[in-house]
This record gives C-alpha cells, sequence and structure tokens, in this order.
C-alpha cells in the first residue's frame, strides 16, 4: 500500500504540468534584478534605459499576486535609477513617490544611495539628510535585496578622510535617537564595521555601540556581537559559547560549528595573522576547520603563503555530496567551484560550466535556484561576462510579459535643467508638505544641521530650501522664516535672503510678516510691516452664523465640512473669536465670516474639506506614513486667524503683546523658542516589560504588574516626563510618567491632565512672560508655547526658585540656568528613542522624553543650601489590544497603591 502510494504522488508530479514544482517566478524577478545591476555598472551609459524598464515592470509585479517580490526588489532598482543621470533621477523620484511601492523611507534612501553613487562630494549632506528624513522610518522589507544599512556602508566607502569624523559624529547621534529601537544596535555595527574596512576607527561609535549591545536585544536568536575578537584565544573562547548556545537551542541550525558572523570575524584574524599562527590555529581546531567559512579563509591564507598543497589539502578532504547552486537549495556543488577558482585550477571555468549545464539540462537539483545567484553562478562559468548583453536577452522577453503591460509609461523630460543638490531640496520639501508633523520637525532639524555644518555644500541646501518655503503659503512660508531665524548667524545664509525680505513684510499672514521684518531688522535691512486700514467686510453688518451646526454638512469620519458653509470653517475657534473682538472691538460674526471668505478664495471645501482629508489619508497610507497629521480645514481655519490678526494689528486695533497673546492661543508668535538639541535615552530610563502572554493581549498582565511601579529618577532630576509606546502583535501598549520634586499633584487621571497642574510659565513676545514673582519657587514649571501643536508640555526650573539661589536663565537656551561664573547649573534635557510609527503589521516601539536636572555644581549648591524635596513618581498605563478587543488603564502613584479601570 505505501509503495502505491508512493507511486501515486510521482505520477502526479509528473503530469501536473508543474504545478507541484517549486515557483520560479521570484527567482524570475530576482535575476532581472541581479543582471540589471551588474549591466548598469559595466555600462553606465545605458543604465537609465534599463533601470527605468524595470521601474515600470516593478510597479506591474505590485500589482499582482508577487507584490511582495516587487518590495524585495524596488529598491535596488529605484537606486539604479537614481544613479543614472541628474535628469533620470529627477523622473524617477517624482513617478515612484506616487507610485505605492516605494515607503517614504525607501525613497529617500534610494536618492540618498543613487546620488552616492555619482556624487561622493556630496557624503555629507547626504548623511544628514538620510539620518533626518529615512532613518526614523527605516527597514527593509523581509527578504529585501538591500542589505540593512546599506547607504551606511557606501557613506563609510565613499566619504573623503576629511569629512569622516563630522559624519560619524552626525551618524551615531542620529541612530542613537532616531533609529527603531529594533534596527539601532544592528545599524551601529554596520557603520563601525564599514569604517572599520577604511581603517578608521571611533571612539564614538565604540562607546554607541556598546551601550546599545547592552540593551534587550528584541530577537532572541540575534548573533553576538563579534568584533571585538582579535585573538585566536578570543575565537577559541567564542566558539565554545556558540556550541553551548547550540545545544541550548537544537531547534535552530547556523552550520557545522560557527554562525556566519562568527565565521567572518575568524576569516578576518586569519587574514591579518601570520601563517605559523594559522596553521597552529587550524592544528588546534580541526573541527573548526570544517567549517566553510573557516575553511575558505585558510586556504587564502594557505595560498597567500605559499602553501598551495595546504590549500588543497583542506579541499581534497570534502566528504559532502556536491549538488546545489546555492539560493534556497544547497550549495555544495557552487562551493566546490568555488574552492577550484580559489586554488586557480586552469579549467575551472571550464569545469563549472560543465557541471552547470548538465544540471540545467537534466533539472539537477538546485539547479532552478540559480535564478537567485546569478551573480555568484556565472563568474564561475566564464571569464568575461557582457553583462549588458545578457540583460538585452531579458529586456526583449519584458514588454511582452502581463505585469509590465499593466503599468504605465513612465514620464521622462530630458529637456528641462536639473540640479542634484536641488533632488535633495525636493526630499526636504515634501518632508514639510505632507502635513505631518513628526516628518516636519524632522525636516526643520536636518535642515538646520545642514545650515551649522559649515559645508558649502550643506549651505547652499539649506539657503534653496528655505527659498523655496518662503514662496509657500502662511504655514510654509512661516516654517521657511522661523528656519532662518535659527540659522541667522551661519556663514552664507544672509547673502541669500536679506533682499528677499521686503517682500516677506507685506505677506498677509501677520506672523509671517512680522518676523520677516525682525529679520530684516538683525541682518541690516531696512524691510517694515506697513500700516494698512482694515478690510471693508469688517464695517458691513452681517448675520450672525449659526455657533452650532449639529456637523450635519461635515463628514462623519475627518469632520471636515463636504460643502463651503461660513459657520463650519471656524467651529471650535469661537473662545478665540471673542478673545480676538475683546481686544479689537467689532462683531464676532464679521471676523467669522471673514474667515469664510479667505478659506473661500483658497479653494473652500474643494481644497480643504473632507475629500482632502480622503486623499491625504491614502496619499499618506501609500507613503507610508499614516501618522498624526493637520486635517486640512483646521490648518485653513488657523492659517485665515493669522491673517485676521495681522491685519487687525496692522491697523492698529491690536498692540503687539494682544497681537501675541492671540497667535500664542494657536500656533505660536513669530519668535519661538530656540529648537533644542536631542539627544538619546538616558541610561536610566528603562523601558517598560511587556507581559511574556501577549497573544491574547491580557489586560491584567499589563496594567497590574509590579514593574509599573518602578523607581526612575536620582537625585539630580528635578522633573521629568517620559512617554513609551510598544506596539506588538496589533496590540498597544502605552505606559507614561511624571517625576515631580517638592510639588504637590491631585488625582490625574493621565500625564496631560497632570502637567495641566504645574505652575506656569508662557512664551510670548520671543520670551518667557507671565511667571508669578510673588508666588512661593516651585523648582519646575510647565511652560506653555503654543495652544496648538506638541510645544505646551516643556518642563523647565523655575526661574524664580534659580532666582532665589543666584541663577540666571542663559542667553543661548532658555531651559538651562547658569551661575554668576557661566557654569551651567540646571537645563532640560529633551530626549527620544525613535518616533512614533504607523499601526501597521509589524511590531514597534518608539518613546521620547524631557528631563530637567541639576548638574552636579548645581546639585552641590542645593544640598548646602535646602534640603531636596522628596520626588513623586507618577504613572499611568493603558492598553488597546487587537485580539480581545480588550481596553484598560490603570495608575500608580509613589506612596499610594495603583488603581486601574
Amino acid at each position: 500500500m505505501h509503495e502505491r502510494a508512493r507511486e501515486l504522488l510521482q505520477m502526479m508530479r509528473q503530469k501536473s504540468l508543474g504545478c507541484y514544482l517549486a515557483a520560479k517566478k521570484d527567482g524570475l524577478y530576482q535575476l532581472w534584478e541581479g543582471v540589471l545591476t551588474t549591466a548598469d555598472r559595466a555600462d553606465p551609459a545605458g543604465s537609465a534605459d534599463r533601470a527605468f524598464r524595470m521601474l515600470r515592470l516593478t510597479a506591474g509585479i505590485d500589482d499582482s499576486d508577487a507584490h511582495d517580490q516587487a518590495w524585495r526588489m524596488a529598491k535596488s532598482v529605484l537606486v539604479d535609477a537614481i544613479a543614472s543621470g541628474t535628469a533620470p533621477a529627477w523622473d524617477a523620484y517624482s513617478w515612484a513617490k506616487d507610485a505605492g511601492v516605494w515607503h517614504w523611507d525607501a525613497l529617500v534612501d534610494a536618492v540618498a544611495r543613487g546620488l552616492l553613487r555619482r556624487r561622493p562630494d556630496l557624503a555629507l549632506p547626504l548623511a544628514i539628510t538620510w539620518s533626518a528624513l529615512a532613518l526614523p522610518y527605516y527597514d527593509e522589507v523581509y527578504n529585501s535585496l538591500t542589505r540593512t544599512g546599506q547607504f551606511l556602508r557606501d557613506l563609510a566607502a565613499a566619504a573623503s578622510l576629511e569629512t569622516l569624523p563630522a559624519i560619524d559624529r552626525i551618524i551615531v547621534a542620529s541612530l542613537e535617537r532616531d533609529a527603531k529601537p529594533s534596527q539601532r544596535a544592528k545599524l551601529l555595527r554596520v557603520f563601525r564595521d564599514s569604517l572599520a574596512d577604511r581603517d578608521y576607527s571611533s571612539p564614538t561609535v565604540d562607546l554607541a555601540v556598546d551601550r546599545w549591545n547592552a540593551e534587550l536585544v528584541y530577537d532572541k536568536d540575534t548573533f553576538p556581537d563579534y568584533f571585538q575578537l582579535r585573538s585566536f584565544e578570543d575565537v577559541e573562547c567564542a566558539v565554545a559559547v556558540e556550541r553551548a548556545r547550540r545545544e541550548a537551542q537544537t531547534s535552530t541550525h547556523y552550520g557545522d560549528f560557527v554562525n556566519y558572523k562568527l565565521g567572518k570575524r575568524i576569516g578576518r584574524i586569519i587574514a591579518h595573522e601570520a601563517w605559523e599562527e594559522v596553521e597552529a590555529f587550524a592544528a588546534r581546531n580541526p573541527e573548526l576547520v570544517r567549517d566553510r567559512p573557516v575553511k575558505n579563509a585558510l586556504a587564502s591564507a594557505a595560498i597567500a603563503a605559499g602553501r598551495r598543497d595546504y590549500a588543497e589539502g583542506l579541499f581534497s578532504g570534502d566528504t559532502e555530496v556536491r549538488q546545489g547552486w546555492g539560493g534556497w537549495a544547497d550549495s555544495n556543488l557552487l562551493n566546490h567551484h568555488r574552492a577550484r577558482h580559489l586554488l586557480g585550477d586552469p579549467d575551472a571555468h571550464n569545469r563549472a560550466r560543465e557541471d552547470f549545464l548538465r544540471d540545467l539540462a537534466v533539472g539537477g537539483h538546485g539547479t532552478s535556484s540559480a535564478l537567485w545567484s546569478v551573480d555568484d553562478i556565472f563568474p564561475l562559468l566564464f571569464e568575461n561576462i557582457d553583462w549588458p548583453a545578457l540583460w538585452a536577452r531579458l529586456d526583449e522577453q519584458i514588454p511582452d510579459y502581463r505585469d509590465y503591460q499593466k503599468a504605465t509609461e513612465i514620464p521622462r523630460d530630458e529637456g528641462e535643467q536639473r540640479d542634484d543638490l536641488d533632488l535633495i531640496v525636493r526630499l526636504f520639501l515634501d518632508a514639510v508638505k505632507f502635513g505631518v508633523s513628526d516628518p516636519r520637525e524632522q525636516a526643520g532639524a536636518g535642515l538646520l544641521e545642514l545650515a551649522h555644518s559649515q559645508s558649502h555644500e550643506a549651505t547652499a541646501l539649506f539657503s534653496r530650501t528655505c527659498e523655496k518655503l518662503i514662496e509657500g503659503d502662511g504655514q510654509i512660508a512661516l516654517f521657511g522664516l522661523r528656519l532662518l531665524f535659527e540659522a541667522r548667524s551661519c556663514d552664507g545664509v544672509i547673502q541669500s535672503f536679506n533682499d528677499k525680505l521686503d517682500r516677506l513684510a507685506e505677506h498677509e499672514d501677520g506672523c509671517v510678516a512680522v518676523l520677516a521684518e525682525i529679520l530684516s531688522g538683525i541682518w541690516g535691512g531696512a524691510a517694515q510691516v506697513p500700516e494698512t486700514e482694515l478690510p471693508p467686510i469688517y464695517a458691513l453688518q452681517l448675520p450672525a452664523l449659526d455657533t452650532a451646526t449639529g456637523r450635519s454638512l461635515r463628514d462623519a469620519i475627518s469632520l471636515g465640512p463636504v460643502i463651503d458653509d461660513a459657520a463650519a470653517w471656524t467651529e471650535g475657534f469661537e473662545s478665540w473669536i471673542e478673545m480676538l473682538v475683546r481686544y479689537s472691538g467689532g462683531p464676532v460674526a464679521n471676523v467669522r465670516h471673514r474667515a469664510a471668505q479667505l478659506i473661500t478664495a483658497w479653494g473652500g471645501a474643494g481644497i480643504y474639506g473632507a475629500k482632502a482629508t480622503k486623499e491625504l489619508e491614502i496619499r499618506l497610507t501609500g507613503l507610508g506614513l499614516r501618522l498624526p497629521f493637520v486635517r486640512p480645514h483646521i490648518g485653513a481655519c488657523i492659517r485665515a486667524l493669522r491673517v485676521i490678526v495681522g491685519e487687525h494689528w496692522r491697523a492698529g486695533t491690536l498692540s503687539q503683546v494682544e497681537f501675541d497673546l492671540l497667535l500664542h492661543q494657536l500656533d505660536g508668535g513669530p519668535l519661538q523658542p530656540p529648537r533644542t538639541g536631542l539627544s538619546a535615552r538616558p541610561a536610566d530610563q528603562d523601558w517598560p516589560t511587556l507581559p511574556e502572554e501577549r497573544w491574547s493581549a491580557r489586560a491584567k498582565d499589563w496594567l497590574q504588574s509590579e514593574d509599573i511601579q518602578r523607581q526612575a529618577a536620582s537625585e539630580r532630576v528635578v522633573g521629568e516626563w517620559a512617554r513609551f509606546a510598544l506596539l506588538e502583535s496589533h496590540s498597544l501598549f502605552n505606559e507614561d510618567m511624571l517625576v515631580a520634586r517638592g510639588l504637590k499633584i491631585g488625582p490625574a487621571g493621565d500625564l496631560d491632565g497632570a502637567i495641566s497642574q504645574l505652575p506656569k510659565a508662557f512664551w510670548a513676545c520671543g520670551g518667557i512672560v507671565n511667571t508669578d514673582a510673588n508666588a512661593p519657587p516651585a523648582m519646575v514649571r510647565n511652560l506653555r508655547v503654543s495652544l496648538v501643536g506638541e510645544r505646551s508640555e516643556i518642563l523647565m526650573l523655575d526661574p524664580v526658585f534659580a532666582n532665589s539661589v543666584g541663577w540666571r536663565c542663559s542667553n543661548d537656551d532658555p531651559f538651562s540656568f547658569l551661575d554668576k561664573y557661566g557654569h551651567v547649573m540646571a537645563t532640560t534635557r529633551f530626549w527620544r528613542d525613535g518616533w512614533q510609527q504607523e499601526m501597521a503589521h509589524n511590531d514597534a516601539r518608539w518613546a521620547e522624553g524631557q528631563r530637567v536636572e541639576l548638574s552636579e555644581a548645581g546639585l552641590a549648591q542645593l544640598r548646602t543650601q535646602h534640603n531636596l524635596p522628596e520626588l513623586q513618581i507618577f504613572r499611568w498605563r493603558d492598553l488597546r489590544a487587537h485580539h480581545t478587543k480588550e481596553q484598560g488603564s490603570s495608575s500608580w502613584r509613589s506612596g499610594a497603591p495603583s488603581a486601574s479601570t
């Protein structure tokens, strides 16, 4: 019976038209990508046409059952298109951004790698661009043809030695702060190893690697870091640990004796040691020598030492069955022919070609997997390979392929003059204009890094970007002007912009106009905001608008207006309008009608309504940026209200203080606090521990864990808050924390509620105001910069308290306090551990926080003058479970039992 069953199974495989054979589709696409990249390197002149052919095919494959393979090869293809020339790079990026195949990080990564290949002189600005825009979301898709951190490898190889110290500093700081926590340690090791290939060592990189290697590993199968192995004694100890590790994980197989990472490190050590030491090491470890990476390294060292007989002996004892050409199959035959090439056998190419053609003819084991390994196999078969000719044969087939025909021709504009720097400018402009707060913040930080980098190309990049920004609408122009204000002392900036401020001082947005006048004065110009009369609409008798429309004319999900309803635009801003009217006089109705008039002139519901919100969500989803964003109708209303404030101020119905206070109630006045440098998460600030059983997302395990009661502050901390978010198995675990010294904080349901109870300070008119000097010192205050946006959570040392102990606020940093000798006594540290990610399929985590802390000198002074008040610690947890639909929250405060709901 069993024999008959085997016969039937064999017949099914022989007579089923191949449906039982391994799928070749993925391998075919990898063949195309492999031949494309090698052909482009061999014949750069034809690379643009080849790359655009593959771009179109990639888009078609994405719209098929092989869409995952499209994503695996998409970045590699786009890199070749970007590298093929300036004009093709522009066309490729313009098309790819809307194609839906490339996420934002992949687009930036591809542009940076492609430009770096052509323009190594741009290594420094590209390092800043990649770190600011790509790194916060960077990851490689499963089974990607691009190695993780390939840009870092390319950067370390291409950058000049003069720029490496600056690049080293930028990359390490960004990786420690902005990288996904799950990718950080690996990317740091990639960068360190790539620098080592240049014989460049960096204590900064080494310290960062040591810190993050010590962090909790997210993947239990992650290999150790073997970079510190220097001698054969180190190797033998590491091998012993690896063998014990393998015995403990019997279901995981890494090779005979070593994993590939350890094997690679052993190979490096063998290559640098004297042959006598190498031979002695091999004699002590005969079983280890059987492992392929060690054997190959020994053979290379033996040949270099003139010991060909030794190398031949290593391979003559092979007992493994010689079959398989790599890919997903065995690679024993492939390794056999690699060894023959290494030994320099005169007939190596002929013998390899005979074996390969034989297996190809009879369907030998693993032959089909050659599609995955063409760039490995073909050099063993042929001494000279005409890769462009091979591509030409493939190119003849592609236009007839169904997936290719699905996609439309990619538009190309060969006639327009293009510039590589302007393509980088476009990346920053897109990040600013997406409407998503995080990419905009990342772009701003990156642009300021460019301005301060003391590189001619980087400064030009900053200036060109700001030139484009200040030509935008009110919000975009204001963003650009604020960047210029922060970079006002940088070399090369003033010459580019001083002549443009006269026009900006007449801008309809009052905030833009005032900031242009301020900048002009700093740079020696004479731009002034002109006095004007109020528009006639304020003098009309207009009907009052309904203050409660019931949202009948709004989309139920986005809440955006579906038609141009004058009352809808300013709903939710009634208290602000009443504040304006109290200061300036006039009816509320006229202000609301004026806002509606402005928004209608800008495009109304067609540009800012419910449809615009849905279209924006679609675009952001295609880019992998489905993150919190400002809804278009809200952004339009704030823009209109800033125009209205400017109109009243120009007409003299508002004082300067009233002007600033009204803008504070929106998204802030013209002068904002300087952008504070973000650092990595403090080493003493630990991530919360997730429950072991997460598939059921049991709320009790998370919400009632004793881990919520952990202590988290040192004696130097005056105040601190932190937010931790962990997304696992589609369930979102949140933990927030607040630490305050010497304050009485009542019951609060969350972190925002607790911060709202802190004593306040306000940022207006370019400085800190409204701190009550008569109130008892509180040690820490909550500084409010604006009521719209994320600038309302700033903690700082209480200026009243600082003054009482003889400290003053720093002129350069409003959040730092100095003693009479200019020594820093206290400061606010802003930190981040990754950025918020999409609620998508992958697990993710991110955190941010602020810490008001004393310096050692500040702590010593307070110890002698005061008894430091006790720290009070608050934690809040909540859970939104995916599988069980559970939701819940809990809280704990030091000195009180935990509570949950």
